[in-house]
């Protein structure tokens, strides 16, 4: 629940019974990164960034976060491939399969780590699938056959800015900016 007040901070815990219970901490900014890797006996195999650029109902939660992201975009950056690294070798110094880090920017655009997932793929896994990078077959081939992916790239190997767009009651769509620039009518008429 963010807020600056304090006597709002106290209100909030005291209804909601929370004190014991309840961190408070620096608010971080609303900008949000997931990076998703694949591991073998302390080698990275492959990962891959994403950043949200919104949350699916977020105003319907007082942080305007709900944890459901309702439009991912592939990205890449070494200072969220250390971070991330870093964060998963502080609990891990041999990591072996799975490993998910969620990070959110602070006030000087460094990324902090929030939520480290070990052992399962986040929810739009079928994002980078469809895009390219089918990681839950990369993880079988690996546990079962010892098979190493052939790519170009160990960090980020799909490229920047591909979306993945998201809604209740409908399928996911892949595409880029440009692709939904295309369709969406500015009031242009022919």
């Amino acid at each position: 629940m963010p807020t600056s007040s304090f006597e709002f901070a106290k209100a909030w815990i005291d209804h909601y019974k929370g004190w014991g219970d309840f961190v408070a901490a620096e608010m971080l900014t609303k900008d949000t990164v997931t990076w998703l890797s694949i591991w073998r006996e302390g080698e990275l195999i492959v990962a891959q960034g994403r950043a949200r650029q919104g949350w699916t109902h977020g105003s319907r939660a007082v942080s305007g976060i709900t944890g459901v992201t309702k439009v991912g975009v592939t990205f890449s950056s070494p200072e969220l491939d250390r971070i991330a690294e870093s964060t998963i070798r502080a609990v891990d110094p041999k990591p072996h399969g799975i490993y998910g880090v969620d990070l959110a920017y602070d006030a000087e655009g460094v990324p902090n780590p929030t939520e480290i997932n070990i052992s399962r793929f986040f929810t739009t896994i079928l994002f980078f699938t469809e895009a390219g990078l089918n990681m839950p077959e990369i993880f079988a081939n690996l546990a079962l056959f010892g098979e190493r992916p052939r790519l170009e790239k160990v960090r980020s190997p799909l490229k920047d800015g591909l979306m993945w767009l998201r809604g209740m009651d409908r399928a996911p769509m892949l595409c880029t900016e440009a692709d939904l620039n295309s369709q969406i009518d500015y009031g242009r008429h022919s």
